[in-house]
């Protein structure tokens, strides 16, 4: 009965397991008195193995293997989630199972139909080089290496030793490059950014007093722009802007929020694109093309105005991102001016005239300093996304501040809660 109820419960939640198992007509493990068997010998007594090692504070678990344990480490896993700080709740479940035969005989004797109900997770079962292809895709996209945590079965462990397979060393590898990270520094790193801010302002100050640019207060036409869904914002960057936001009146805050909504609504599919191009190549997100390509994917938005700004003026600006602040000021090589069509013909011409000698902001260096500062927070996404995965619809407000990379990953990867943040966006809407 309980085989059939676990069957019964993968058909219909995790059924890219079906054909391996289907393949299966028996198996040469079994579990007799509290003992997995081989070929009916006993092999390792459950009393025996060492505790689940459970990973602290990872939003996803990469798990080899599973035993019967499992289930109450399932079962703690959901108390705690729901008496935790949602920031620091389990997001993600994946979970590779090199021994389809020793998964059939799990399913003969533990009844694992919560777990596979459960929307966070995701299974593999088949041979080990077979698993090896998802696994290192898997891999590859984890862009927040503090935010993942390898996890062995204590069954598995045992088995691996009898029965070594090929999946075991990457995923050790991988263990062990994953142990080595420690959650990033946000207060300091913050600092290093405030003070690489503060190294900007005299070198834009000496700009504008050597040039008659165009980009001063109250000229706002980069701002009105797509600017939202092509403007890459890194992560610290955000949590500045985070903080800007966070400091303005509630009534303040609720009106941005009704103009973000309105804004993301208008232009779903765009955003919708956006975020599907970033979670396909988060390798890319260091090459220039990567942007040149965003534009492109961002041009329905063209005329779509900055959420942040308001009669003109940037709602804030102390905290605005790095591009914002070099944007008409500056120079990204002795060729290529950093501004829009009105004045990029006079900063080229200075440039021509000038070379080195020239006034104008050198953004690369500072650019270079941004992103070593961020170390492994490596990634980073466009305003109007960093908005929409922070927007606390109960209370018309905004979310604690989030850096990682994994909070969109979550998002596009599972289509349901997707289109459940699309579904409450959509509400509110309907409450301005």
């Amino acid at each position: 009965m309980t085989f059939e109820k676990n069957i019964q419960v993968l058909t219909q939640f995790q059924p890219q397991v079906m054909p391996v198992l289907e393949a299966i007509h028996d198996s040469d493990f079994s579990f007799q008195d509290q003992t997995l068997c081989f070929w009916e010998r006993p092999l390792i007594a459950l009393a025996d193995l060492e505790p689940w090692q459970w990973p602290a504070e990872a939003k996803q678990w990469i798990v080899y293997g599973l035993d019967p344990a499992f289930v109450q480490v399932f079962e703690a896993l959901k108390q705690l989630n729901a008496q935790t700080d949602p920031k620091t709740a389990v997001e993600q479940i994946v979970v590779f199972e090199p021994r389809p035969e020793l998964f059939w005989a799990l399913l003969q004797t533990v009844d694992l139909t919560a777990l596979f109900q459960d929307p966070r997770l995701t299974l593999w079962i088949g041979e080990p080089m077979t698993l090896t292809i998802p696994f290192q895709r898997l891999i590859t996209a984890c862009q927040d290496p503090c935010q993942v945590a390898m996890v062995y079965s204590p069954l598995a462990q045992l088995v691996n030793q009898r029965f070594p397979d090929a999946l075991w060393p990457l995923f050790d590898e991988q263990e062990q490059r994953f142990a080595r990270h420690s959650p990033p520094d946000l207060v300091q790193m913050s600092a290093q950014l405030t003070t690489l801010y503060a190294d900007m302002e005299p070198l834009m100050r000496r700009a504008y007093a050597h040039y008659p640019l165009t980009c001063h207060t109250g000229c706002s036409g980069c701002c009105e722009n797509s600017v939202g869904f092509h403007l890459c914002v890194n992560p610290i960057e955000w949590l500045q802007m985070h903080r800007e936001i966070e400091a303005q009146p509630k009534a303040t805050r609720q009106q941005l929020f009704d103009r973000v909504i309105k804004t993301l609504w208008a232009h779903k599919d765009t955003l919708n694109e956006i975020l599907f191009y970033f979670d396909a190549q988060p390798e890319r997100m260091s090459d220039p093309q990567f942007h040149l390509e965003l534009l492109e994917v961002a041009r329905p938005a063209k005329f779509s105005h900055c959420n942040f700004l308001v009669e003109q003026q940037c709602t804030i600006y102390n905290g605005r991102p790095f591009t914002c602040r070099v944007f008409g000021n500056s120079q990204v090589s002795m060729t290529q001016p950093f501004t829009c069509d009105k004045d990029y013909d006079q900063m080229e011409t200075i440039l021509l005239d000038e070379g080195a000698r020239s006034h104008l902001v050198a953004s690369s260096p500072l650019r270079e300093r941004l992103w070593a500062l961020h170390g492994e927070l490596n990634h980073k996404h466009v305003m109007n996304a960093w908005l929409f995965l922070h927007l606390d619809f109960e209370s018309r407000d905004f979310l604690p501040c989030r850096v990682d990379f994994y909070q969109f990953q979550a998002l596009v990867g599972n289509e349901a809660r997707l289109a459940a943040h699309w579904q409450s966006l959509e509400q509110a809407l309907d409450a301005v």
